[in-house]
């Protein structure tokens, strides 16, 4: 990582405690510790009217905007648009107004959700539950048998979301990053 010029950064998973220490020791600093949540697709299907999650691909320039609102820039955008799998966006409403979005890939019987972001006004909803239930509805038509995604275990709006949506934590993770006298 030195020789191209970058940060050290470790992706650390549980049961690699004595790395974790080690690096910590050192003063690598904690960074974006993560979950996975799994549950089977049949599980979160549910029926919805279009104008709920409305698929759509490419996404619409509402959706980038809603995305960059919430943080979710061009790179992120970017991963999307590399995706050479079936991929879709989901346009969420709330009433008359677009209130959320998010993206979500197929590998395999797999379905990645990726960058769901719901508008700050029409938080606590039902935005984020029904842009999820509609997730799962593409990825069952598409023959998905699970559905999946990693969350900050900061992002405790989310992560209450996908627990309350009965979706079962499969593994955490975590990175340490160098510090800065490394750069």
């Amino acid at each position: 990582m030195r020789s191209l010029e970058q940060r050290p950064l470790f992706m650390l998973r549980e049961n690699e405690d004595a790395l974790d220490d080690m690096l910590a020791d050192r003063r690598y600093e904690q960074v974006d510790p993560v979950t996975l949540y799994i549950a089977e697709t049949a599980d979160l299907t549910a029926e919805l009217k279009i104008i709920d999650a409305m698929p759509s691909w490419p996404p619409l320039a509402v959706q980038l905007e809603l995305w960059k609102a919430g943080g979710i820039g061009p790179a992120r955008v970017a991963v999307m648009n590399r995706v050479t799998t079936r991929q879709m966006s989901l346009l969420g409403r709330s009433g008359d107004a677009p209130a959320g979005t998010v993206f979500v890939a197929l590998h395999d019987d797999v379905a990645m959700v990726h960058a769901l972001e719901v508008s700050a006004e029409f938080r606590r909803d039902g935005v984020g539950r029904r842009l999820m239930h509609g997730a799962a509805n593409w990825a069952s038509v598409m023959g998905a048998s699970w559905i999946t995604l990693a969350v900050t275990r900061a992002n405790e709006a989310a992560n209450g979301l996908y627990q309350a949506l009965g979706m079962d934590q499969a593994a955490r993770y975590h990175y340490r990053r160098a510090p800065e006298r490394f750069s």
